[in-house]
This record gives C-alpha cells, sequence and structure tokens, in this order.
C-alpha cells in the first residue's frame, strides 16, 4: 500500500470511528424508547413482572437494532448518496467515488449492506484492505467504488514583473502582469487539476524587447 492509500486508510478509519459512534449513539437512545413502549404495552396488558421484564428486554433490543440501523441508512446511504460523503467522511474530507462509472443509489445501497458483511465476517472485509495494493476494502471491489480526498478549488495570482526597455516616456518604469494559476476540481469520478500555462516568450518579443 502506498504512503497516499495509508494516509486514505487512517482518515477512513477515524471516519468509520464517528460513523459507528453516531450509530451506536441512535442504538442507544433507541432502546431507551424501545423499553418505554414495551412497558407500556406490557402494563395495559397487566401481565407478571416476569413477562414484563421479558418484554422490555425485548423492548431493548429491537429498540436499538432498528435504530442504529435506520440512522446507518440515513447518514451512509441517504447523506452519502446525495453528498457523496457520511458525516465521518466529511470530517476527514474524504468522499466516495465509483470506479468504473457514474455514481448510483443502487450501488450506495449495495455498498452499504456488504459493509456489514465485511464487518460481521469478523472484520476480513476492512482487513482485505490491508494487503490490497489501493486500499480497497471487500465492498469497495464488489461494488466498483473508492474513497478518495477531497479536493478544493482554489485560485492562486502572482506578479510577473517585466522591464520595459525603448520606451522614452517611461524608461525606468515595469510592467506588472497578474498570471493566475487555477486549480479546478473537476467533479468527475476522477477529479482531475488543471493548469494554466505560463504564456512563453517568443524570439520575436525579445527583438523587440
Amino acid at each position: 500500500m502506498s504512503v497516499v492509500h495509508k494516509s486514505v486508510y487512517i482518515r477512513r478509519f477515524g471516519a468509520g470511528i464517528i460513523d459507528g459512534m453516531i450509530e451506536v449513539a441512535g442504538g442507544l437512545l433507541g432502546s431507551y424508547f424501545g423499553a418505554m413502549v414495551a412497558a407500556l404495552v406490557v402494563a395495559l396488558k397487566n401481565e407478571s413482572p416476569t413477562a414484563m421484564q421479558s418484554s422490555i428486554w425485548n423492548g431493548v433490543g429491537f429498540g436499538f437494532v432498528f435504530w442504529m440501523f435506520s440512522i446507518s441508512f440515513l447518514n451512509r446511504v441517504l447523506i452519502q448518496g446525495v453528498s457523496r460523503a457520511s458525516i465521518g467522511k466529511k470530517v476527514f474530507d474524504i468522499e466516495l467515488v465509483s470506479a468504473v462509472g457514474p455514481l448510483t443509489w443502487g450501488s450506495v445501497i449495495k455498498r452499504w449492506l456488504l459493509g456489514y458483511v465485511s464487518l460481521f465476517a469478523c472484520g476480513a472485509g476492512f482487513i482485505y484492505s490491508l494487503f490490497n495494493k489501493e486500499g480497497h476494502t471487500f465492498h469497495d471491489v464488489i461494488t466498483g467504488t473508492d474513497v478518495i480526498p477531497v479536493f478544493k478549488s482554489a485560485t492562486m495570482e502572482m506578479e510577473h514583473v517585466e522591464s520595459l526597455v525603448g520606451e522614452p516616456r517611461v524608461p525606468n518604469m515595469a510592467r506588472i502582469t497578474s498570471l493566475s494559476f487555477v486549480l479546478s476540481n473537476v467533479q468527475s469520478e476522477r477529479p482531475e487539476s488543471n493548469v494554466i500555462q505560463l504564456p512563453v516568450k517568443s524570439k520575436d518579443d525579445k527583438k523587440a524587447a
């Protein structure tokens, strides 16, 4: 794995931690509501304390799983499908792209489901990225997706000074020409940087000078 891929891998790991914490927090909140709903239902049925305890634990488990996957779907599918990045990826300035064509909702959903397969298989799908020369996880390989750094567009200006010779009215003045280097982020599946080249001074210009 190259230095660039290692850097992205570390950022992906950090993004995964943040996304996981958000989903677990949502699951814990959901388990509380699940317990409250289960307790209310059991109380209305006037069941025994043993049945109430069992129902509450079932409510905790159901609420945790339901809310955790719901928030995961919101974060990793809906938000990521619209903006190319989950909340964790936004924090670490990385985004999801397709390596085989336009990024589609189908590929995002498929990647989300296969991500849990990678996780539940003792994390084998994620460990695979350590041995992949491009740092791809199992679900990246299957869905043809990749995670790359976000390239932000920027403009840099510099001053180019040329002495003017042969102009009697302004013999010691300098002409200041602003040259712009534009680094553009082409929002394609593979962002590219375009640089405007400096003008080359021709021989005729040199003779005139």
